[in-house]
């Protein structure tokens, strides 16, 4: 179902470019949840950074969500926030439901955020070559923070 929407492309690139969305909405979702257990349950050493880091992850994909959702509302589309939903159209690596090791937390929530990330870049694509410019801005815009957030991380986990 698509409703009317101030976007000049056809409704087909509007509805195939939502189902795109939806699956950044559903990655979002994963990639929020993984990152509150990480803040909520780290223990260990380096403590305070990580829950820090892990905060401002779980936050970031929160606001992130809000936008792909928003911009699949304003393309005309319904936007996925249900768990089966969600659930059924996420793609990220599970993250581990009994960990509480903050390094092994850092390093299961990197690889949320490196296949976030990756479906971003993948979507930015997928809007460049469908001719929609405000897509390309938007998530290279999140890809760009949620970059930094995966350096953080994979930096944690460097070795001196």
């Amino acid at each position: 179902m698509m409703f009317r929407s101030p976007c000049p492309r056809p409704e087909q690139i509007r509805l195939a470019f939502c189902e795109t969305l939806n699956v950044l909405v559903a990655n979002g979702m994963a990639l929020y949840n993984a990152a509150a257990k990480a803040h909520w349950n780290t223990r260990g050493p380096l403590f305070v950074e990580l829950h820090a880091l892990f905060g401002e992850i779980k936050d970031g994909a929160a606001e992130w969500n809000d936008t792909i959702a928003e911009r699949v509302g304003r393309l005309g589309g319904v936007a996925v926030a249900l768990s089966e939903e969600t659930m059924a159209l996420a793609t990220l690596p599970a993250f581990p439901k009994d960990e509480t090791d903050g390094l092994k937390l850092c390093a299961a929530l990197a690889a949320c955020v490196d296949a976030y990330n990756l479906a971003l870049y993948d979507a930015t694509d997928r809007a460049n070559t469908m001719g929609l410019w405000v897509d390309v801005n938007d998530l290279s815009a999140i890809a760009s923070a949620v970059e930094k957030l995966g350096w953080m991380l994979s930096a944690t986990l460097e070795k001196a």
